[in-house]
Order: C-alpha cells, then sequence, then structure tokens
C-alpha cells in the first residue's frame, strides 16, 4: 500500500508515517521543506508547499497512492482578524488544489482530511459528537471547517466514496 502524507513533518504526520513503516506500506510525504527530523528509512520525502496544482498533479501521478492524508497547513493561532487573508486562503488553496487532483487522477484512493478540536474552540464544558454544530473564532479553525464542507459537497457532486 502507498500512503502520501501532506505536512509530514508535522506532529501528526511523524506519528502515523511510523505507524506506516511497521506496517510495511510504502510513505511519501510532502513537505515545504527539508528539516532534521528522522524519519523512518522507506519514507520518501517530496518537496511541495502545494502551490501548483500542474506539480501536485504530476506527483501525484508517479506515485499514485492508494491513501492521502492531509494534515499540511500554516497554524500560527492567529485570530480571524489577524493575518485572516494570507493564512486561511492559503490553507483553503493547498486543500482546494489536492482535492482537485485527488478527484482526476486518484478518484480510486481514500482521502483524509484532518479535522481540529478548533472547529469547536467556543464550545465549552460539552460532548461534542457528528451532530454537534462548528463554532470557531480561530481562522484554522474556520479554513478546516470550511474544507470539510467542501468535502461534503464535492463528495456528492462526484459521487466518491
Amino acid at each position: 500500500m502507498k500512503v502520501l502524507i501532506t505536512g509530514i513533518y508535522g506532529q501528526d504526520g511523524i506519528i502515523l508515517q511510523k505507524k506506516f513503516h511497521y506496517k510495511n506500506f510504502k510513505t511519501f510525504g510532502f513537505a515545504k521543506s527539508k528539516k532534521n527530523i528522522s524519519l523512518c528509512k522507506n519514507t520518501k520525502i517530496i518537496l511541495d508547499d502545494l502551490s501548483n496544482i500542474f506539480r501536485i498533479a504530476q506527483k501525484i501521478r508517479a506515485i499514485k497512492p492508494d491513501l492521502i492524508i492531509h494534515l499540511a497547513s500554516n497554524n500560527v493561532g492567529a485570530s480571524l482578524s489577524k493575518n485572516f487573508y494570507h493564512y486561511y486562503l492559503y490553507n483553503l488553496l493547498s486543500y482546494m488544489r489536492l482535492f482537485i487532483v485527488f478527484i482526476i487522477f486518484a478518484k480510486n484512493a481514500k482521502f483524509i482530511l484532518a479535522g481540529s478540536s478548533m472547529m469547536y474552540d467556543n464550545l465549552k464544558n460539552i460532548k461534542i459528537n457528528e451532530r454537534t454544530h462548528f463554532n470557531t473564532k480561530s481562522y484554522y479553525g474556520l479554513y478546516k471547517i470550511h474544507c470539510h464542507k467542501i468535502s461534503i459537497f464535492f463528495k456528492f457532486f462526484f459521487k466518491l466514496n
């Protein structure tokens, strides 16, 4: 099985690539830049910042992943007003480019978009489940909510599993 993880050098990416290593999966990681972080020997790093849809398509077509896990994003803890356009739009457009390439060239793969507790960060002392309404005060939580809604629309429109 081939797995592609965006944001491979983040906390979740590092943990996941180790789990996949122990299952003998071939793992590829998209990263903006090379880091001095030790990854498993069967993890191949692909330098890409998800800013060019044609470059993403070229790499996805070459890898032919069975699973794409999208973790990459910029999260600097900014409020909705601080750096909104830069971070929110950068993250949203990166997701859109990756998802469009997935639909065109890797439709048979599974696509996982990581959610975030920040999608609910205005809610206090309640149990959160699938029916809980989103409520956020950060651009990052808003980005995750909008990607979730876009995914649901694309899933319906393109008849994805």
